[in-house]
């Protein structure tokens, strides 16, 4: 399978390489322009439909000499980059870089160490997300601290290793930050439904399942950020560890830190104050009572962050975003697109990153680097990638806030 071009949809250029004999075709979107010995020069030319793919296929190899080491890439880009240059370019003006999407956090996958996804794999993409190696590489190559999601139920062994892999190989002078799963309390995701299930069986929160919950994601923080503290024991200053909750419920807070010594194996306390409106009612030619809201609700989502910070220094903590934006969730896709795209939602950025500077000024990770609108939200600062600043109220309004803060 290829990756198809980002949008807008035009027709864009592959070289695929590879050692060995064979041949090699093309099908779906994909189209044969070029051949060679070791070659295969293609076109993609994607329309937008939903079901389109991409695809190449081996139809012959000698097995005394098998077709391997396949690269496909845009023809314009050099075999030795690993990274899309205007990615890197994109990605190069943050200080930290959290990987939960490229470690597929979300799908809580039960992987051992052995069955981590490595650098020569023929997808990133897979149950295991992306290698150490390029998250690690990444971040080294743009100069920023990284931000890793351990899956919930990595075991000592796996939690070991990746911490030790990121140890020797990540930029001394750079960070590292450690969270434990994503979002260990919100009852979408399997891993919170785990928690509860496993803090109930072993008697924790005193039979209240939210309570339990919360309790057994304390002790897989403990347990994960003691393996982490003894790999950076000669240099604890390059490690943040987290400890998650929801920014809207500061019991959470309280039961994460007070439970046991939880609080020992923590540097900072994260949540993520998203700026949230309830999008029922409005339609698409509402984006004026929209920006009229988002004022207020700017204000709320950071009062508060204000309550989840005073929990923090009371544990001695820093008070830091594991994620933060807008969190504009409408089905009325004409009017996410009048919204998003409007360059009044840059003026909210500007307002909100401002605020945040002014009111807190620690860590605020925004989510997401890249997304399209969608039914179920906007989280993209830009909707594809190489979409012009100027088309991207979010980044563009995130970019010269950035280069003011140089």
């Amino acid at each position: 399978m290829l990756v198809l071009p980002a949008a807008p949809f035009h027709p864009v250029r592959v070289r695929c390489t590879f050692l060995g004999s064979g041949t090699l075709e093309a099908d779906g979107v994909a189209r044969v322009t070029g051949r060679g010995p070791h070659r295969l020069d293609l076109v993609l030319s994607p329309t937008g439909r939903t079901d389109e793919m991409a695809w190449i296929e081996l139809t012959r190899t000698d097995p005394r000499d098998p077709v391997r080491g396949i690269d496909c890439r845009k023809a314009d880009t050099k075999a030795a980059e690993r990274f899309d240059p205007e990615f890197v370019s994109f990605v190069s003006g943050f200080a930290v870089l959290r990987f939960m999407d490229w470690q597929r956090t979300n799908d809580n996958a039960r992987l051992s160490w052995g069955q981590r996804t490595r650098p020569d794999f023929a997808s990133q993409s897979g149950p295991g997300g992306a290698s150490v190696e390029d998250m690690v590489d990444l971040a080294n190559m743009t100069g920023a601290d990284a931000w890793f999601t351990m899956p919930y139920h990595a075991d000592a062994a796996y939690i070991r290793s990746f911490a030790q892999l990121v140890r020797q190989r990540l930029d001394p002078d750079r960070r590292v930050y450690v969270e434990v799963g994503n979002e260990v309390w919100n009852d979408m995701f399997e891993a919170t439904k785990d928690a509860k299930r496993e803090g109930l069986a072993r008697g924790l929160g005193n039979g209240n399942p939210t309570r339990a919950a919360m309790e057994r994601y304390a002790q897989r923080v403990t347990e994960a950020m003691r393996i982490w503290t003894e790999v950076y024991a000669d240099g604890p200053g390059s490690l943040v560890r987290i400890a998650a909750t929801q920014n809207a419920n500061p019991d959470f807070a309280r039961m994460i830190l007070g439970f046991g010594d939880t609080a020992d194996w923590v540097d900072a306390l994260a949540t993520a104050p998203y700026v949230w409106m309830d999008m029922q009612g409005y339609r698409s030619g509402d984006a004026d009572l929209v920006f009229a809201a988002m004022p207020g609700a700017i204000d709320n989502a950071l009062d508060m962050a204000a309550q989840q910070r005073t929990i923090a220094a009371q544990y001695g903590k820093r008070y830091i975003t594991y994620e933060a934006g807008q969190h504009l969730v409408t089905a009325d896709l004409a009017l996410a697109r009048a919204v998003q795209r409007d360059p009044r939602m840059g003026a909210v950025y500007a307002r909100y990153l401002t605020a945040w500077r002014d009111r807190f000024g620690d860590t605020l990770m925004l989510y997401a680097s890249t997304a399209p609108i969608s039914e179920y939200g906007a989280w993209g600062l830009r909707e594809y990638g190489g979409q012009p600043i100027a088309q991207a109220p979010k980044y563009q309004a995130v970019h010269r806030f950035l280069e003011a803060s140089r």
